[in-house]
């Protein structure tokens, strides 16, 4: 039986390099089997994706 939703959670940390930038890692960790991807896509399953972002505070 096919699950027809993504069930998951986002975990990470940042760190504040100066006053004004961020520096962050995340983790989207899906729980299921689910057959949908990223951003909804059917054909590429992923399942855990990892980000690394910057934020600039001002």
């Amino acid at each position: 039986m096919e699950v027809p939703y993504r069930l998951g959670f986002v975990a990470g940390t940042g760190y504040d390099v100066s006053e004004n930038f961020m520096i962050e890692l995340k983790s989207n960790v899906q729980l299921n089997k689910s057959t949908i991807g990223a951003f909804g896509e059917t054909q590429v399953t992923m399942s855990s994706v990892y980000t690394i972002g910057s934020k600039w505070k001002f």
